[in-house]
């Protein structure tokens, strides 16, 4: 009897072990399941962290208006009209760029030759207001968004200058008939036609906000941009020197706005970080 019964265990003992085997890898399958899972951080596809240089190249439009402060040109205080001068725009920026996450914060410097030219004829007489906008600047700081890896969206802002060429002149075509303080003590005095009464220049400061996106083309260290920018400068008093009339300097005061749109190319010299 004892004998059977031993036979007996030893086959139960064998078949359980046999079963247990087969259920081993489904009980590991679910355990895999409940357990939380680790896994390694993403890479990161690119980094904008790092310094560039590039250039620019796009237009400009920029809106000023005149008044004249003591009755040079017409009554004191009196408005001598505005005028919004075009042209080309471009040279080139520098700046740095530090990536956080998903976040691009930033500093530039900028500084672009112009050739915005405008006129309008004074309201009270025969003459051209002539402006020529030489030279602009700015220095901005920027926070953007990659909503790629390769793609940010930008806004900017900060500090700008400008320096400008004016001056008064005639009309082409014909003389005119001038009078003014400056020629009070001669009476009228004729004015030859196309020649410049009284000229100067200004360096004025302001600021400047702006938006664009940039893109990493090819994932690597050269950049394309579009840029949108406004630049508010504060009303400046100009001193223009007689050329045709004897007397001290004419003093004319100007306000002026300028919106430009650039597009332009960044080279990533400094600073690294993965590339596709």
């Amino acid at each position: 009897m004892s004998g059977v019964c031993g036979r007996g265990m030893r086959k139960l003992f064998f078949a359980c072990v046999g079963l247990f085997s087969l259920a081993a890898p489904a009980v590991a399958a679910d355990l895999a399941v409940l357990a939380p899972s680790y896994q390694l951080p993403l890479p990161v596809l690119y980094s904008w962290t790092g310094c560039f240089i590039g250039f620019n190249i796009g237009g400009g439009a920029a809106s000023q208006s005149f008044t004249d402060p003591i009755g040079t040109f017409a009554p004191p205080g009196a408005t001598l009209g505005t005028h919004t001068g075009h042209g080309a725009v471009g040279l080139g920026q520098l700046g740095c760029d530090y990536q956080f996450n998903s976040f691009v914060f930033g500093v530039q410097g900028l500084y672009d030759l112009t050739g915005m030219k405008g006129s309008n004829i004074q309201l009270n007489n025969n003459l051209y207001n002539r402006s020529f906008v030489q030279t602009l600047g700015t220095l901005t700081a920027r926070v953007g968004y990659t909503f790629t890896p390769t793609l940010l969206v930008y806004a900017r802002g900060g500090a700008a200058w400008v320096h400008d060429l004016y001056n008064v002149s005639t009309p082409e075509g014909a003389a005119v008939p001038l009078t003014t303080i400056v020629a009070s003590l001669l009476g009228p005095v004729q004015v030859p036609a196309g020649n410049i009464v009284a000229q100067g220049s200004s360096s004025n400061n302001g600021w400047t906000v702006g938006t664009g996106f940039e893109w990493a083309f090819f994932g690597g260290d050269w950049r394309a941009f579009v840029e949108y920018d406004y630049m508010s400068f504060r009303t400046s008093r100009v001193s223009l020197l007689p050329v045709l009339l004897s007397g001290g300097p004419i003093p004319i005061d100007v306000g002026q706005r300028v919106n430009m749109v650039l597009f332009g190319i960044n080279y990533r010299f400094w600073g690294g970080g993965p590339r596709y």
